[in-house]
């Protein structure tokens, strides 16, 4: 998706000469903001999209399709709320509201500040802290074989 995406932005400045990521203050026509602003809201579409299809598929026959984890859909469920914001006010930024552009930096910057913090919580805690008693299960069991925690014998001393 990443490459696809790279793609299409590549071949939009390159090949088409659109400005996605400056504003040109010569050319501040409407042609100019439904051209940038359409590909940002056709964008936060398309992956609203997918996150909304991730979403609604645990209750249809194909559930079996996606892990059963409820992290993994509240992930999906606040990555289509901020793609679906994004998509509005792109929307809003093309058809001339001056707001659009705070909504879409707010959208940005959850999005930017929110996400390795979300990825962690849905990914990777859980593997962090299944290493961490694992590692304290293996010292209880050498301390147990060694007679630590025998009352007769070993370091009961201690």
């Amino acid at each position: 998706a990443a490459g696809v995406d790279l793609a299409v932005k590549a071949a939009l400045i390159f090949g088409g000469g659109i400005q996605l990521f400056v504003e040109q203050q010569e050319a501040q026509s409407v042609g100019y903001y439904w051209t940038k602003w359409g590909y940002w809201a056709a964008r936060g579409a398309v992956f609203s999209v997918v996150y909304a299809a991730v979403v609604v598929l645990p209750h249809t026959a194909h559930r079996d399709l996606l892990p059963a984890r409820p992290a993994f859909f509240r992930y999906a469920g606040v990555l289509l709320a901020l793609y679906a914001a994004g998509t509005v006010a792109a929307l809003c930024i093309a058809a001339g509201a001056g707001w659009g552009y705070c909504a879409v930096a707010l959208c940005n910057g959850v999005y930017y500040a929110g996400y390795p913090p979300l990825l962690y919580g849905t990914f990777l805690r859980d593997y962090f802290r299944e290493g961490e008693y694992e590692l304290e299960r293996a010292y209880y069991r050498e301390m147990e074989e060694a007679g630590y925690f025998d009352d007769t014998g070993g370091n009961a001393d201690y």
